[in-house]
């Protein structure tokens, strides 16, 4: 019983060790520079039609401050990207990197408080790939948050490790978009081993100690 019990205490030691571990920043952006992001490997499409007068540019802190860092570290994008009667349809993608399903892109966005007025939208995915999320994908009227909140999108749509870009597709009639921002983007990875239930532990301890009889036997 005492060869059971200090086997199940080294599995569960072992099972704690691998759940302390963190999941691991693969790549991180705070927007303190929006005109160096293509210097540094982000690319901007802009499909509008037609083009207006702004792409991505760096926030406004008269329209609101940063979710984290300098009260202008944030990226933003508004109606101004096509004309009036126009459609939006403007990408902003990041460095190519290695992505693999389980992969995790999280990021901060709101719009101003007068977005309860109008219906910006905001698509997540994997360049030339597929879309993984969206925000308010029917351009509702009040529909993007007005303070900035989290979104987690996992992804999933890969056939196996994969050189791309994920990135983020502002996109809606210019009439009915407001103004958003976009802050503190990071991709994580958690190569962590899944922890076993208790009842695998059970069995593992089982099968260890027993494994350890039959030697003693041999």
């Amino acid at each position: 019983m005492n060869k059971i019990k200090s086997t199940l205490a080294a599995a569960v030691l072992l099972t704690a060790g691998a759940a302390q571990a963190e999941a691991a920043v693969i790549f991180s952006e705070g927007f303190e520079d929006v005109a160096g992001l293509t210097a540094n490997g982000w690319q901007v499409l802009d499909f509008s039609v037609p083009t207006g007068s702004q792409q991505w540019f760096q926030g406004n802190t008269g329209v609101f401050a940063a979710q984290a860092g300098p009260d202008d570290s944030y990226v933003a994008a508004n109606f101004l990207a096509s004309e009036p009667g126009g459609f939006v349809e403007l990408l902003l993608l990041a460095p190519e990197l290695e992505l693999r399903n389980g992969d995790v892109i999280n990021f901060w966005t709101r719009t101003d408080e007068g977005g309860v007025d109008f219906g910006d939208s905001l698509f997540t995915g994997i360049w030339l790939v597929d879309s993984l999320d969206a925000i308010n994908p029917d351009n509702a009227i009040g529909g993007y948050p007005t303070v900035w909140t989290e979104f987690n999108s996992v992804i999933d749509i890969l056939p196996g490790p994969t050189v791309a870009r994920f990135g983020f597709l502002y996109q809606g009639p210019a009439d009915i978009l407001n103004y958003i921002g976009i802050d503190s983007v990071s991709l994580i990875r958690d190569d962590r081993p899944p922890v076993p239930e208790p009842g695998s532990l059970l069995l593992l301890g089982l099968g260890l100690a027993g494994l350890g009889l039959a030697r003693r036997r041999g």
